[in-house]
């Protein structure tokens, strides 16, 4: 799975509230993936595992998922101005930014967080699966071995450990043209998977916060795109979407831009193709 950016800009698709968040607090905001996205991701491994190892119990992947998804994520596309991104992240209006991938690298190295590019087909998802998810840990597999040894009850908290490592990369195949990349994080639930010999990890890494969306209360990560004061978020591109006000829309734009890295002035600054649907 490609984990280095590509040579063209990904482009984040956000509400002027997340556009002026990112601007302003100078950080990502990493949010949980669908529960239903990742259900349908474990139903798929303990397929695969079923097939592969038919000895193993399915049912010891369980992850629970049911109200609020453990897997944290940032989304981004190749596709900087698409109507399904537009209607997904931003249906009243909003903009595709394409943030410096140095700032980027940056977030991704400082927090250790996973960066790749999304798997579609089915065929080389179920071939990621084996060869990275199950297969490190179950490929010396034998039908005899104790599912209470030691060494299993290890191997199947790594096994976990990988699918939430890698869950929010495989997608279904209806989305292939978003031609989508993630940046995620699962850390907070690392101290729950983690045994008595590990090392925990630092609460620190990351700090979560919470927001009002939709009347519920979400979780979500708040990473850091710099580390001076002084610095500010760096901006190549930004695409401005289909918007029921678009002179607001701009001048909102211009406002937020002029915060950024060098005052906006090498940013370059467009307006979407697709008519606005109310």
């Amino acid at each position: 799975m490609p984990n280095s950016f590509p040579s063209t800009p990904l482009f984040h698709y956000a509400s002027l509230a997340e556009f002026t968040a990112i601007v302003e607090n100078k950080s990502l905001r990493l949010f949980p993936i669908d529960p239903k996205e990742l259900n349908a991701v474990l139903d798929l491994i303990k397929q695969v595992i079923t097939n592969q190892y038919p000895g193993i119990p399915a049912d010891l992947f369980n992850i629970d998922a049911a109200s609020q998804s453990p897997v944290y994520s940032f989304a981004l596309s190749s596709q900087k101005d698409m109507d399904s991104e537009w209607s997904k992240y931003c249906p009243d209006g909003g903009y595709s930014i394409a943030i410096c991938t140095e700032q980027l690298n940056a977030v991704i190295d400082t927090y250790n967080l996973n960066f790749a590019a999304c798997l579609y087909g089915d065929d080389e998802k179920k071939n990621f699966i084996i060869t990275n998810i199950i297969g490190p840990y179950l490929d010396d597999y034998t039908a005899g071995m104790e599912q209470t040894d030691p060494m299993f009850v290890k191997r199947i908290k790594e096994i976990k450990r990988n699918i939430l490592n890698y869950a929010a990369f495989l997608k279904a195949g209806s989305f292939v043209a978003e031609q989508e990349w993630r940046i995620t994080s699962f850390y907070t639930w690392e101290a729950i998977l983690a045994g008595p010999t590990d090392t925990a990890p630092d609460p620190l890494s990351l700090d979560t916060k919470s927001m009002q969306i939709d009347n519920a209360t979400v979780q979500y990560l708040e990473a850091p795109l710099v580390s001076g004061a002084a610095d500010k978020v760096c901006i190549n591109e930004v695409v401005i979407g289909p918007n029921p006000d678009m002179a607001g829309a701009k001048s909102a734009c211009q406002a937020l831009v002029g915060q950024s890295q060098d005052g906006g002035a090498n940013i370059v600054i467009s307006e979407s193709v697709i008519p606005y649907k109310p």
